[in-house]
């Protein structure tokens, strides 16, 4: 795809394009209220909200923050703000007082959406910036606040303005980067950013007849854009569950015959180790995808099995350059999170050098294509750090390209345990371990050592009633690996592995742990 294939026009006039296609069809359905909305019900539901938004006072450059669990309103906040030119900050509903008032400071937010029982948290964290707390679903019943179906209520009856912006220039939304290390930086997407993506991902070929179950938070990048924007341009239904729950994710495929699934592997793990799979028809599956994170082999055909699906799709992104490869039918290798999507560029470079490499060398991943962020919120340097002078991102993720184009992506640069001048794959270890019929799951990490540098540490998650030594770990390790792969930092046990919300485990909490 050339760039001038990509129109440069507003993220919610793109959008409209599609929906236009199918105004009688279900777009959205809500798991908890069973609210749902067609193309038509939704696209009148933006306007009224971009209207209503206008009338209360926003303007096009402010920001808006949703702090909310997914729903219908917070695909209609999002292309509502987006049709003006108004910035969405996307935050963490699950974030603290502290860390909300963190994030008002750094993005400057004007307004707050959020939902009743996030209210008070969300008053003590306003800042001076903050001008109104709007309420999903709230009606007028919360002081100083305003309930979103009167915002929608002050719009009626008006037409959509003509965006006026240069789509190019324009901050759609703020995505906050999963900090698994340091603190989470504010990536600046622009509109033809997410234009962009959103034309490269017409390669996943769904149907209108599809129906698509997302509980990746809209937070995230995965779940605001890959998912959410990508299949509304489908005209398939698109089933909202606010919270993960295993048995009513099962229930939800079975009642509204789900034939495509978005996963990450910690839910993948989880579903391979639970009993119930077998008491739900999921014959309605036709395809699973998996991104976010790397996938074990062992895993994989385990999930494969509950859904009686040839293969895993897999595929790669960040939120600094969205979606880049895609694993699909028709072009699938097992392990490979796939080939790059058209518009995309993809390089190997030496990690100490910065010269490509050629095929199967493990070197940093680089992304080049109209997706790329337009950069980090106030922070040149770490904009300039990770992009070159000719738009050349550093993923940090270590990988290689096979021959025929394929990525494989082996773990994060900063994340590679360094034991005596060999690296180790704390996600090869990982992988390892869930083949243990006990190991419920598991988060590798370095500790430092004087002689070695650093040795390999686990963290293991039992399965209930299961008891198990470290020695019994280390030995079932041990004489699958090579030497310099041993678990010489020790295996502790522990409740739960810490992640983030689109499943990468947070190694900086296993680090400060130890």
């Amino acid at each position: 795809m050339a760039n001038e294939d990509i129109p440069v026009i507003s993220l919610t006039e793109y959008m409209f394009s599609w929906f236009d296609k199918f105004p009688d069809n279900v777009a959205m359905v809500e798991l908890d209220t069973e609210r749902s909305v067609t193309y038509k019900e939704l696209k009148c539901l933006i306007i009224k909200a971009s209207n209503g938004l206008q009338s209360l006072g926003v303007k096009e450059g402010d920001v808006v923050c949703m702090c909310s669990s997914n729903n219908i309103d917070y695909a209609v906040v999002f292309f509502a703000l987006a049709s003006f030119g108004a910035i969405l900050q996307a935050t963490n509903p699950l974030y603290t007082k502290d860390e909300l008032v963190a994030q008002f400071e750094k993005c400057k937010t004007k307004y707050v959406v959020t939902i009743p029982i996030l209210v008070d948290k969300v008053k003590e964290s306003k800042t001076n910036t903050i001008k109104d707390i709007i309420v999903i679903g709230g009606e007028d019943k919360y002081e100083d606040c305003t309930s979103l179906n009167k915002v929608i209520s002050l719009g009626e009856g008006k037409d959509l303005k003509k965006a006026t912006f240069d789509p190019k220039k324009t901050v759609a939304c703020y995505i906050f980067s999963s900090g698994t290390t340091g603190l989470p930086k504010a990536v600046m997407l622009s509109h033809y950013n997410i234009v962009a993506n959103l034309a490269q991902l017409r390669a996943l070929d769904l149907d209108k007849e599809d129906s698509v179950l997302l509980f990746l938070p809209l937070f995230h990048i995965y779940g605001l854009v890959a998912i959410t924007a990508s299949v509304l341009t489908y005209g398939s239904k698109l089933v909202l569950m606010s919270r993960f729950f295993p048995l009513p994710y099962m229930e939800a495929i079975q009642k509204y015959q789900i034939k495509i699934l978005h996963m990450v592997p910690p839910v993948m793990v989880l579903l391979a180790k639970l009993p119930e799979t077998k008491n739900y028809d999921l014959t309605c599956v036709k395809k699973v995808v998996c991104g976010a994170a790397p996938l074990s082999v062992a895993i994989e055909d385990q999930v494969k099995d509950i859904f009686k699906v040839n293969y895993i799709s897999q595929g790669y992104g960040m939120s600094e350059c969205m979606v880049t490869h895609l694993d699909t039918e028709q072009n699938h290798k097992f392990g490979s999170v796939g080939q790059t999507i058209k518009g995309v560029k993809a390089k190997i470079i030496d990690t100490k050098t910065g010269e490509p490499l050629g095929p199967n060398q493990d070197g940093e991943v680089c992304i080049q294509g109209p997706q790329i962020m337009l950069g980090y919120l106030d922070q040149p340097d770490a904009t300039s750090a990770i992009i070159d002078s000719d738009g050349w991102m550093k993923t940090g993720d270590v990988g290689h390209i096979d021959e025929d184009g394929y990525l494989y992506i082996v773990d994060r640069i900063k994340e590679l345990i360094k034991y005596k001048g060999f690296q180790v794959a704390p996600a090869e270890l990982e992988a390892l371990l869930l083949k243990h019929p006990d190991v419920a799951d598991v988060g590798v990490i370095g500790v430092p050592d004087i002689e070695a540098g650093e040795l390999p540490k686990a963290f293991v998650v039992l399965k209930k009633g299961v008891q198990l030594t470290a020695e019994e770990i280390q030995e079932f390790v041990h004489k699958q690996v090579a030497p310099h792969k041993k678990l010489r930092g020790g295996v502790e046990f522990v409740e739960q592995i810490p992640k983030s919300a689109s499943g990468k485990i947070l190694r900086r909490i296993l680090r400060d742990r130890s």
